[in-house]
């Protein structure tokens, strides 16, 4: 059944976790370069950790119940921002979520043209599409560590 509250649950979720996380982008970033540098400028990475985990875990318990689980795009998506901004929080934050959402798109889009007319499950688009490309990631992180 569909349920209009549905939508804007989820908006109203998201934009309060969302506004939460952005304002603590440079004690994110701060964290990123290190905890000791982190802790010499005088956040508490303890509780920014524990902080930062519940509100992630809320927004992502707010995509999976609106949605459904959908695989590989929490894992992608990070991983595609990091790419294009490696260090800063004020930008990563957004654009991992930008990236999440370009990814379901190209996902639904390609499920609509495989087999016009028929119900093809995102989730099977997403797997195919990602599981490669996660594969290609990994393999190439491997390979810049070395």
């Amino acid at each position: 059944t569909r349920d209009i509250n549905k939508p804007v649950v989820t908006a109203i979720t998201t934009a309060m976790i969302a506004s939460l996380l952005m304002s603590r982008v440079w004690q994110l970033t701060a964290l990123r370069l290190g905890e000791s540098h982190a802790r010499s400028l005088g956040i508490n990475t303890e509780r920014l950790r524990l902080q930062t985990l519940i509100l992630v875990s809320i927004l992502t318990a707010t995509a999976v119940c609106f949605t459904g689980a959908i695989g590989f795009i929490g894992l992608l998506a990070p991983h595609l921002a990091r790419i294009l901004v490696v260090e800063d929080q004020r930008y990563f934050i957004p654009l991992s979520a930008l990236s999440g959402a370009f990814l379901v798109s190209v996902a639904a889009l390609i499920t609509k043209l495989l087999i016009p007319g028929t119900i093809f499950p995102i989730g099977i688009a997403t797997a195919a599409i990602g599981a490669p490309c996660f594969a290609a990631l990994a393999l190439w992180k491997r390979r810049s560590y070395w």
